[in-house]
Parts: structure tokens; sequence; C-alpha cells
């Protein structure tokens, strides 16, 4: 992609990159990418999406087999586990380059 850390307005200490999946990633263009989505739970979920050509696509959540975290690269390349219950806007805010959302240090 054509995104620089510049584009990074929220930071890029406050900018998830890569997060675990309890469900893997399978890179077929269609259910490649774990993702967070308003009306599913934030974390251990997946669900169906559209069919393209006779290919159905299936989106996975973040998750972990870890009972209370998950661990996610942020995009400043330090790596941590993010807690299972931590607040869904806070965690959303954390999913954008650019929303410009004030996130305390301590999520």
């Amino acid at each position: 992609s054509g995104i620089r850390f510049r584009d990074m307005l929220d930071g890029s200490s406050q900018t998830l990159l890569i997060g675990e999946s309890r469900f893997g990633l399978w890179p077929d263009g269609f259910s490649c990418c774990a993702r967070t989505r308003d009306d599913m739970p934030n974390f251990d979920a997946f669900w169906d999406g559209p069919t393209n050509n006779s290919i159905r696509a299936t989106f996975f959540g973040f998750g972990s087999y870890h009972t209370d975290v998950v661990q996610f690269t942020m995009a400043d390349g330090s790596a941590r586990p993010i807690a299972k219950v931590i607040d869904t806007e806070v965690l959303h805010a954390l999913s954008t380059r650019n929303g410009r959302e004030a996130i305390g240090s301590d999520f």
C-alpha cells in the first residue's frame, strides 16, 4: 500500500498493524485478514461474507487461544498483549491510523 508513517496521524505506537487470530490466515483474497466489526464480539469471532464467483468469503476477528489476551504488533514495530476485555471504542480507535482518537498509553 502507499501508506507512509506520516499518514498515521494517530501515531505508529497507537495503531495496530498485525494481530493474532484463532482461525489462522488464508491469503485467498477473500478471507485473509482479521478485523473488527461493530456487530460481532471483539475477539474470537468469524462470519461469512459475500460470495464471489462461487467462493464464499469468510472473515475472521482477532483472537487467540490465550485465556485473557491477544498478541498484537503495533505499527512502530513493538509487540504487546491486549486484554480481551478492552473497551470496544479503544479497540476500534487502535484499528484506525488517522481517526484522531486520543488513546492513553495504558490500554
